[in-house]
């Protein structure tokens, strides 16, 4: 059972780090650190939400909130660049997330 978590994890990064990367083009090697920071913060905390039986879309836009502060913070960019950022890769990891 972890290791599905750890899976869903790992395919979670990947596909927002490349999906912010494509877009961004920032420095790969900090932006790959801010991913797996940020999902190492935000993944857990949803993953324990939803096991505990709170709304699929409500716990998707908090961590698309959340995700979009860090974001900002770490990218330096404007709130409403790191809020598409945000959605756009959330929106891609949670439609694939029904697909495992």
């Amino acid at each position: 059972m972890i290791l599905i978590y750890l899976l869903s994890l790992l395919l979670t990064i990947i596909i927002e780090y490349f999906i912010i990367y494509v877009i961004t083009k920032y420095q790969w090697q900090k932006l790959l650190l801010y991913i797996v920071l940020i999902n190492c913060f935000t993944w857990p905390l949803a993953i324990i939400s939803y096991n505990f039986g709170a709304n699929f879309y409500l716990i998707e836009l908090v961590v698309i909130l959340t995700e979009a502060h860090l974001l900002m913070l770490l990218l330096r960019k404007n709130y409403y660049y790191c809020l598409g950022l945000s959605l756009f890769a959330n929106t891609i990891t949670a439609m694939l997330s029904f697909l495992y």
